[in-house]
């Protein structure tokens, strides 16, 4: 699926938890960027519909909306919406993330902005002590002992 590289997540707030080592992350996508991902979504869903009478993939998509209702549609297009652009989001905060990150989108309603809330592990920094400070004390130590 193309999109051109409009943003449409916006109102994004997030919170790192350091004692837990994780960072939230709250955002919205815009009506526009659902409506942007609804044709596609509605496209993706026809092509494994199952209607009596077409082979699957060939039903009219008035037909496919009607079966499967628009909310399965909108919840599609949240899907999609927010799974091209968290990557960016969470690139832009610099996190340093240690695998997938928990997702929990809000029911999508047409002509409404869908938010969404992302949580993912955060490499916990390691601070490494001055490595020529550490080596001057077992030079030191060593010279003491011989």
């Amino acid at each position: 699926m193309t999109h051109d590289h409009t943003h449409y997540a916006g109102n994004v707030k997030v919170k790192r938890d350091e004692d837990r080592w994780e960072l939230e992350l709250k955002a919205e996508i815009s009506p526009e960027g659902l409506d942007a991902y609804r044709a596609a979504a509605l496209k993706d869903i026809a092509k494994d519909a199952q209607i009596d009478g077409f082979r699957p993939g060939k039903a009219p998509e008035a037909m496919v909306l009607e079966r499967v209702g628009e909310s399965a549609v909108l919840s599609h297009a949240a899907e999609s919406a927010v799974k091209h652009e968290l990557p960016e989001l969470l690139a832009k905060e610099g996190a340093n993330i240690v695998s997938a990150p928990q997702v929990v989108i809000e029911t999508p309603v047409a002509g409404k902005p869908v938010a969404f809330v992302a949580r993912a592990p955060l490499a916990p920094e390691i601070k490494l002590p001055d490595y020529k400070k550490v080596a001057t004390n077992i030079n030191k130590s060593k010279t003491e002992q011989s």
